[in-house]
């Protein structure tokens, strides 16, 4: 191997990744899964949604009802893809039409610094069309994390 091709395998070729490493549950001594799992996603997606109050004028703020969870989840899980990844989100607006909200009410998080809510990232980006399209939603947890 000449010098030319020694300086391109090192320039252009990374060398293996080590995987990175997990670390403990905070309450027993089992190792967490990775934050890129799929199970790990779908966890966050459910308790932001799970923390969504809804709050009307001179009223206590109430929780969603299942129905209205359900529908929120559903609309994220199955949000029309961007052409960028950072437009995976849907605005708190749009979830309030979705399940028919009345104009005194409002989300708890609606606030100047956050008007909307993440979809799943790892589920955006494999179930994208040019990726694996709506098969990605018929695997198992094990397929999807092998997958990731």
């Amino acid at each position: 191997m000449d010098l030319h091709d020694e300086i391109a395998l090192i320039i252009f070729h990374q060398r293996p990744l080590k995987p990175p490493k997990v670390g403990k549950c905070l309450f027993t001594d089992e190792t967490r899964i990775a934050s890129a799992h799929p199970l790990n996603q779908r966890r966050i997606l459910l308790e932001t949604v799970n923390a969504l109050r809804i709050a009307t004028r001179g009223a206590p703020a109430r929780d969603l009802t299942r129905e209205e969870r359900d529908q929120i989840v559903h609309a994220l899980d199955n949000k029309k893809h961007t052409k960028s990844m950072s437009g995976m989100s849907m605005k708190l607006a749009a979830l309030g039409k979705l399940i028919k909200l009345r104009p005194e009410q409002s989300f708890t998080l609606a606030t100047a610094n956050r008007d909307a809510i993440a979809c799943d990232p790892v589920r955006a980006s494999l179930s994208h069309p040019d990726r694996l399209g709506a098969l990605w939603s018929t695997l198992d947890w094990a397929a999807q994390w092998e997958m990731v």
